[in-house]
């Protein structure tokens, strides 16, 4: 029997989690001196005296061709560099300035020449570095959760000066890009207010270097981009990373055995053993590409958001007409109980790719969330907003045991039926306290039925639903939703 090897390159991305970091915002005006050339008659002027050792009034005008006016002018023009000036026999001799730049890499005749900056400086509350702010990517981001981090006082001013170099590659601005520009004066330097830099993390299953083991890759979503430059070089990168890898894990409702039995997954199935799940076994399958799917079942891992699953789940879906009155009705989607569930804008990129599906108003991607606390609505608000088109929240006669728990489904009960089951396992030794998402999607009417009972089982005894995210309610959605739940 031949040995399979492992392609020790081979990744598979299972999650995308961006975090906002706080960020001090400062207005800061500043001077700053950079290096200008000379015209090449006064840097020969110049070399001139250097190499002869003086030049007087005559050879000048002899070397160059001039008239007596113009000789003066340009007289006048070298001494104003520092570089000459006027010995006792009254020739041009160079000065010290001269012999300073003759110790520059491109000894090159340089001037310096002052200009005024007015803009903004970003310096992040957990390494206290400076960096870029994407106006644009911070506003998409917008209600993502914070980094939970003390925000400290810091004296921007030092920090600026040992970071210039930072700064300037934080702004437009090419005269201020040059190397050669430097800190002459800072005229004023005001705090703003707290901004947030949103920091992507990409988490993805790899082999490790023997290829017998799968570890666990991460790295800056778009590492590329000259502002997650500067996220790396800082180390904030590796700061969120640890934040996000080591937090506890939330309560399971169920192990993963009983996930198994209870949903008939039979893609997880086979990677049960007397010593439980052998989870290296499945994610090595799964970077050799060797689970099978069936024509009504397939095995998914990480959140149906990701690109590579929205793939799939299009292409699972291709057949059903969402057009037809019987498959008129809304997507339900019950998320997992992870702090960091939905914390991507690929979130937003699945709502409306849903809701592109049909030209009816009743297709929607319906999130249904657990009210249990006073805040929840204020806090489901604004952490979807603006990624989710339509948000329901369900209150209970009894909120025990109503929370989110590990266990996501989305499902489709039209005329044709599909769902989606997952189950959020942790692996302390793999990947700390974020969670590798499992299960399947399903076309299978048993399967189904089975998981649209257990979502009914686990919102039960609700007493009111409210459509939160439009505020303009849908009459026919929320009927369908609360007529489906009660």
């Amino acid at each position: 029997m031949s040995l399979m090897i492992n392609d020790v390159n081979t990744s598979i991305l299972f999650d995308v989690i961006t975090i906002l970091v706080p960020v001090k915002k400062f207005k800061i005006d500043f001077e700053f001196t950079t290096k200008t050339t000379v015209p090449a008659i006064i840097e020969t002027t110049i070399n001139l005296a250097g190499i002869l050792g003086e030049v007087n009034r005559d050879e000048i005008i002899t070397y160059f061709g001039l008239n007596s006016r113009e000789c003066d002018v340009l007289i006048n023009d070298t001494i104003k560099t520092g570089y000459v000036s006027f010995n006792s026999e009254g020739s041009l001799s160079v000065t010290s300035k001269y012999h300073e730049s003759k110790k520059n890499i491109h000894n090159r005749i340089l001037l310096d020449e002052f200009e005024n900056h007015f803009g903004n400086l970003f310096i992040d509350c957990v390494t206290y570095s400076i960096h870029a702010i994407d106006r644009d990517n911070s506003f998409l981001t917008r209600g993502l959760k914070v980094l939970d981090i003390e925000v400290k006082d810091v004296i921007p001013q030092d920090i600026f000066v040992e970071q210039f170099q930072r700064y300037k590659d934080s702004v437009n601005r090419a005269v201020l890009q040059s190397g050669a520009s430097r800190i002459y004066k800072i005229n004023r330097c005001e705090y703003d207010r707290i901004e947030y830099l949103p920091v992507s993390i990409s988490f993805s299953l790899k082999h490790d270097m023997d290829g017998s083991k799968v570890k666990v890759d991460c790295d800056l979503n778009d590492s590329n981009s000259y502002a997650n430059r500067l996220v790396k070089t800082s180390g904030l990168m590796l700061k969120v990373i640890d934040y996000l890898g080591n937090r506890q894990s939330p309560s399971a409702s169920m192990n993963i055995e009983s996930f198994i039995n209870y949903f008939k997954d039979d893609f997880l199935k086979e990677y049960m053993y007397k010593d439980g799940f052998n989870f290296n076994s499945y994610a090595n399958d799964m970077l050799n590409n060797n689970i099978k799917s069936s024509p009504d079942e397939l095995s998914i891992i990480g959140p149906i958001y990701l690109e590579r699953n929205i793939k799939l789940f299009q292409e699972y879906i291709s057949d059903i007409d969402f057009d037809e009155e019987g498959n008129n009705k809304p997507f339900i989607w019950k998320p997992s109980n992870e702090d960091f569930w939905g914390a991507s804008k690929d979130l937003k990129y699945f709502n409306d790719l849903v809701e592109k599906l049909s030209e009816q108003d009743n297709v929607e991607l319906s999130l249904c969330l657990p009210n249990i606390e006073r805040r929840d609505k204020k806090d489901y608000k604004n952490r979807f907003k603006n990624f989710l088109s339509s948000v329901y929240l369900f209150d209970f006669e009894s909120k025990i045991n109503k929370e989110l728990t590990d266990i996501e489904i989305l499902l489709f009960d039209g005329n044709s039926k599909f769902a989606m089951v997952q189950y959020s396992y942790y692996d302390e030794k793999l990947n700390g306290g974020l969670p590798v998402k499992i299960g399947y999607l399903s076309r299978n009417k048993e399967k189904v039925d089975r998981i649209i009972n257990f979502l009914k089982k686990n919102y039960n005894d609700i007493s009111g639903i409210e459509k939160i995210i439009p505020e303009s309610q849908n009459k026919d959605s929320l009927d369908y939703i609360s007529s489906f739940f009660i």
